[in-house]
């Protein structure tokens, strides 16, 4: 293990695969003050929680709204309860968040790209979730080693699924959806 800048990094095998692993500490409390519409509460820390790791005052605000949760008070409940967990990770996978659409629509082909999208190289495709997730941080050709990772899960789980994985599964030539913009879901799968 390696603890950097409030991050812990910790490389292990999973299924055959070297992953590294990032867990975010109390150091980074991810809260952007800019965002009025849900406002960060003093004391409480917006990193990454539950199955798709809910991040920032953005996320937990709508978030909480949706599933009728004070998430922006109380974050620490997306992970100490197991079904307020799950509920997260439901919410973010299907609930589009304008300028993104949703990782369910991409997934199940619903999702066509407009013409901005096509500019910004983000075509159907596993890639645009890796986008929608963490486009800020993984796309442009930004942390490579973390997305080959997140790609060959996805690329190993269709095989055994016997799924054919599509095209585009990779936003190594995509603009993240809020390039020129602080907003960026800080999440991994």
């Amino acid at each position: 293990m390696l603890k950097v800048g409030g991050r812990v990094h910790r490389a292990e095998q999973i299924h055959g695969a070297t992953v590294t692993r990032t867990k975010l500490t109390k150091a980074t409390p991810h809260c952007d003050s800019s965002n009025l519409e849900w406002p960060c509460v003093p004391g409480q820390f917006y990193y990454g929680r539950g199955p798709i790791m809910l991040s920032w005052n953005y996320n937990y605000g709508p978030c909480g709204r949706d599933l009728g949760l004070d998430l922006l008070h109380n974050p620490d409940v997306a992970s100490k309860d197991p079904v307020i967990s799950f509920k997260t990770a439901i919410w973010f996978w299907m609930t589009p968040q304008a300028p993104k659409p949703s990782c369910h629509d991409v997934i199940t082909d619903q999702w066509q790209p407009s013409a901005a999208d096509i500019s910004a190289g983000r075509l159907p495709g596993y890639g645009v979730i890796t986008n929608i997730i963490n486009g800020g941080l993984e796309c442009a050709g930004r942390n490579v080693a973390q997305v080959q990772d997140r790609i060959s899960f996805y690329t190993r789980y269709c095989g055994m699924f016997g799924v054919d994985p599509g095209s585009n599964i990779d936003c190594d030539n995509q603009r993240p959806f809020n390039e020129g913009s602080n907003v960026f879901l800080d999440a991994a799968i």
